[in-house]
């Protein structure tokens, strides 16, 4: 987080990838052991729970929300919501149990550049 706070910082990139890591994935284990009935399993990632994913994104929607609109600065649309949201929650499925908090900010990082370019 040193490197987005250097880089990145009171952009919309920063409070996107903070929302996904902060909220996001920071709520997705708590829903993921508590009601995570159907799990599965990607490539490299660990064994999770669909309820954990769908936490991942929701908890992403709102963090976004909660930086963005915390800082004054545009929000996103729906779709745009929705996008990072998805993809969060899938770098989260496919990272590796202990570096979820690295290929998430460095996947939307990516992905942002990729789609805010074109």
């Amino acid at each position: 987080m040193i490197w987005l706070g250097l880089t990145k910082f009171m952009t919309r990139e920063s409070c996107i990838i903070m929302g996904a890591v902060g909220f996001g994935d920071g709520i997705a284990p708590l829903v993921g052991q508590r009601f995570g009935k159907h799990r599965f399993r990607f490539p490299f990632g660990g064994v999770k729970s669909f309820e954990g994913s769908l936490s991942v994104g929701l908890g992403s929607i709102f963090g976004m929300w909660l930086f963005l609109n915390g800082l004054s600065l545009p929000l996103l649309n729906v779709e745009q919501s929705l996008k990072y949201a998805f993809i969060s929650a899938i770098l989260e499925a496919c990272s590796p149990q202990a570096f979820d908090n690295l290929v998430i900010p460095l996947g939307i990082c990516y992905i942002y550049g990729s789609l805010e370019e074109a």
